[in-house]
């Protein structure tokens, strides 16, 4: 398998650290053989009374799932994503098939007998080891063949061949495959020498899949997207070539071919850390941070630990504010900042054993405290859903499996208390401000500049939430379900992808524009410490008019601020001065985005978060009473999110008003 030739990459933060420790020939020196390149010295023993107890609950839900048929991913499902558009079927196939192989894996190091010494003693024919080492190897054998390792919604079959089925000749490797390839590492590292000696073959089988499907692509072809060959760099290259490093470490017995594998895989992961900006942030927002950045450093623990220390990533730049951000897009421990396709809610897939250990890594308590704050949100130590490598690391830390997440005044961890004040994100042009740190209490607004161009994009420029007592009242919708329109030229045909369903107007008629060169101008961040703004007022100041297609001349300014004294207030300005042609004097509209229950007075609304709680009122000048909107909520992702319904508020301003402006005042109620 002969490797492509690469243009020249930039010397990025790895290749700094590193030097030449990270060329073929250094690690076939410095890399652990596979038989101790992923050993995490994993007990059961360590865990606590009621870890134990839910592997053992896992033992009882992986036999009773024994006696049944294994989720089948069908090739119609498949071909549906190419037919009308629907991924989720395949990809929900594919994914109850993996978990339930990990659940067994799981249930078999509860009750293997390797923890008495007695690693390859043979079950006897009734025993529930042996039904679950059936259950395993049945599982390894069913992805051995699976057609196909990559998900739908990512393969070229259609495109190079025009079928709608894989094209098992020509593998493309993608997120899905290289998950696979990752799990059945893991296994082989945990279970290998077993299973080998129940069913001889086994590892030799899951070695030439591994190697077909994903070795031989990865180094034969360099034209994969996610590389990032052409300057654009995003979550798939940590998320792949993670994975791949990981399959590499155990699944390749060459020393020649492994080194020359994980050399190219650094190089590739040494792109991604290059086009990380200094502040950390992540454009695809918050929830793409745990499959890219936190993959990132995942690969990167056990590139140490496979080198013995060689590979030390602990001062790598910018990993230091890479751990900050999910702390930063915080509203509280259970609420994000939803900007691009984040989620509003944490998804039941997050590694929190990540984000604790290298908070403690740079030396981030807040980072930790966040961690900490979710440490018992799962019986295990990580959820399933996470993918069994990140709960079998989480398994293996003793001090995140023993850790006790009651709220104290010495560890900090009360919910809040990772909360800062004030949060300035130049790269994406985001800003999130509170009345105090540390505080969930009074209202907290973020704010957005940017561009209409970013990786995962939403026309959201100069949108902003609002959160109440750490719950979202002003909001982003965040991540619809996924369908073939959600990565095409149709993407802003998705109602939630468009401005009209986020909180910015419509000006003269139009709503905002997709591409990079549709953006905020003069953006200016106010940080409350200027003789400007008294009083200690924060927030962000732009021109709205660049992300519309308007005449170079238009201008929209937006000033959205907050008043951090007491619970806070938070105020929109909008002042605009538009052309006087007559398509330019088509009515324009002010819009807000909300969620909960509202309570119309005369010159004001009410607004009750989700779930009760204190209210906010809302006041406005330079319209006049607002149009409500109910839209019902039928997208399984935004419906766990917000519930059944969302509100839009609609201001009609002026008729004919090329000039004018707009207040909108957001206090708590009394």
């Amino acid at each position: 398998m002969p490797r492509q030739t690469a243009p020249p990459s930039v010397v990025g933060p790895l290749r700094a650290a590193w030097g030449s420790r990270i060329s073929p020939e250094a690690l076939r020196t410095s890399l652990l053989p596979p038989s101790e390149a992923l050993n995490l010295g994993l007990s059961v023993g360590a865990l606590r009374t009621e870890q134990q107890q839910a592997l053992s609950g896992i033992a009882t839900s992986a036999l009773a799932a024994s006696e049944q048929p294994w989720p089948w991913p069908r090739p119609s499902d498949y071909a549906r994503y190419f037919i009308d558009g629907n991924r989720t079927a395949y990809e929900d196939a594919v994914a109850a098939r993996q978990r339930r192989l990990s659940r067994a894996v799981l249930a078999l190091l509860a009750l293997s007998s390797a923890h008495t010494g007695r690693k390859h003693e043979t079950p006897g024919p009734d025993t529930a080891a042996k039904r679950l080492t059936a259950e395993v190897a049945n599982g390894v054998l069913a992805l051995c063949e699976q057609s196909t390792w990559c998900w739908a919604a990512h393969d070229d079959t259609y495109t190079r061949h025009g079928t709608v089925l894989p094209t098992v000749t020509e593998p493309f490797l993608d997120l899905g495959a290289g998950e696979v390839a990752a799990q059945l590492a893991w296994i082989d590292a945990l279970l290998g020498e077993h299973l080998e000696h129940v069913y001889p073959g086994l590892g030799a089988r899951v070695r030439h899949e591994v190697q077909v499907r994903v070795m031989r692509p990865f180094l034969e072809r360099r034209d994969w997207h996610w590389l990032g060959l052409d300057g654009n760099v995003h979550n798939w290259s940590p998320w792949i070539q993670g994975n791949v490093v990981v399959a590499a470490l155990r699944l390749i017995e060459d020393a020649y071919l492994r080194a020359e594998v994980i050399s190219l895989a650094i190089e590739g992961l040494d792109r991604y850390v290059a086009s990380l900006p200094a502040d950390g942030a992540i454009d695809e927002g918050s929830a793409y941070w745990w499959n890219g950045a936190a993959r990132l450093l995942e690969v990167l623990e056990r590139l140490r630990m496979a080198t013995g220390g060689v590979l030390d990533p602990s001062h790598v730049e910018p990993l230091d504010a890479l751990i900050d951000f999910p702390v930063a897009m915080s509203f509280s421990s259970g609420w994000n900042v939803s900007f691009a396709d984040a989620r509003a809610r944490h998804a039941a897939d997050k590694s929190w054993r990540t984000l604790f250990h290298w908070g403690h890594v740079v030396g981030n308590s807040r980072a930790v405290a966040l961690a900490v704050a979710h440490r018992d949100s799962c019986a295990l130590p990580c959820p399933i859903e996470a993918g069994l490598g990140r709960v079998l690391v989480a398994l293996a830390d003793e001090d995140w499996c023993t850790l006790d997440s009651e709220p104290t005044a010495s560890t900090g961890t009360s919910d809040g208390s990772f909360l800062p004040a004030q949060v300035w994100l130049p790269s994406i042009q985001v800003s999130v401000d509170r009345p105090r740190a540390g505080d969930l209490r009074g209202l907290a607004l973020a704010a957005k500049a940017g561009t209409n161009g970013e990786h995962h994009n939403h026309n959201d420029v100069g949108s902003f939430l609002v959160a109440l007592d750490g719950i979202p009242v002003v909001i982003d919708l965040g991540q619809p379900t996924y369908t073939a329109l959600s990565f095409s030229p149709r993407r802003y045909e998705i109602w939630a992808n468009r401005s009209g369903w986020h909180s910015v107007p419509v000006i003269a008629g139009r709503e905002q524009s997709e591409g990079a060169r549709f953006r905020a101008r003069d953006v200016k961040r106010i940080s409350g410490t200027d003789q400007i703004h008294p009083g200690g007022a924060r927030g962000l100041d732009m021109d709205l008019a660049g992300a519309y297609a308007l005449p170079a001349d238009a201008v929209w300014r937006r000033s959205l601020r907050l008043q951090p004294d007491g619970d806070g207030v938070v105020t929109l300005e909008d002042a605009w001065a538009l052309p006087t042609t007559p398509e330019f004097q088509l009515r324009s509209l002010e819009r807000l985005l909300v969620v909960g229950d509202i309570t119309q007075r005369p010159d004001a609304l009410l607004l009750t978060p989700s779930g009760g709680g204190r209210r906010a009122l809302l006041t406005w000048s330079g319209a006049r009473t607002p149009h409500i909107e109910r839209r019902d909520i039928e997208d399984p992702l935004l419906r766990e999110a917000w519930g059944d319904h969302i509100n839009r508020i609609s201001w009609t301003l002026p008729e004919a008003t090329v000039q004018g402006v707009f207040c909108l005042s957001i206090g708590v109620a009394s």
